[in-house]
């Protein structure tokens, strides 16, 4: 009689994984498609701001690079004290870009000693990057600038707030340049130049990341 009850009653249900266990499992690179699209969107939409106002790239940093080993190489232009050696706002601001890019694409990739395919790392990694990408609309609002450059020799960034929201853009692509390329599908979310940020970083090894 008991050995018909058993049969009847089937095996018993798997428990469900709890939250946690959930959060640190790791997604399929094949399912996010969706995700990684979004990805993309956003840094068109927030390269075409940057660019608008100083044609500056925050995510295509092989203009930046470009055009700052041209301003290198304008030191060397002509005679001695006939050579430019200012250095331009344009420069500047393609400097500052590369630098936040490099530097939130180092943050980024502390997600390797988590796990860079966990849930749980992609989610704190994607409001890290909302949270920057806030950061830079509200400085620069409070910058007061203008949005839209007539030329490339007039940025219409000019005060210290719109470099602190270029910084903030930069750095948030950055940060989402490293959790597309972690997850080694098709996408590539931003410029082939974040290669540049993808050999070992003295920082990480200092501190044995």
């Amino acid at each position: 009689m008991s050995n018909e009850e058993d049969v009847e009653c089937g095996p018993s249900p798997s428990p469900q994984p709890s939250l946690w266990t959930y959060l640190n499992s790791e997604v399929d690179p094949a399912q996010s498609t969706g995700p990684l699209a979004a990805f993309c969107f956003m840094t068109g939409y927030i390269d075409v701001i940057s660019f608008s106002s100083i044609y500056v790239w925050c995510g295509f940093q092989t203009g930046n690079f470009a055009q700052l080993a041209i301003a290198l190489a304008r030191l060397f232009e002509g005679p001695k004290g006939f050579r430019d050696m200012t250095f331009h706002r344009a420069d500047q601001q393609a400097l500052c870009s590369l630098i936040s890019f490099q530097l939130g694409a180092a943050v980024g990739r502390l997600g390797d000693r988590i796990g860079p395919m966990k849930r749980s790392w992609l989610i704190a990694g994607t409001f890290l990057q909302a949270l920057l990408s806030m950061g830079s609309a509200v400085t620069l609002w409070q910058s007061g600038e203008l949005s839209i450059a007539d030329t490339r020799a007039d940025p219409s960034w000019n005060n210290a707030l719109s470099f602190v929201a270029l910084a903030f853009m930069s750095a948030s692509l950055g940060v989402q340049g490293v959790l597309g390329k972690r997850l080694n599908t098709q996408f590539g979310t931003t410029s082939a130049s974040y290669h540049l940020c993808l050999p070992p970083n003295p920082f990480l090894i200092l501190f044995g990341f």
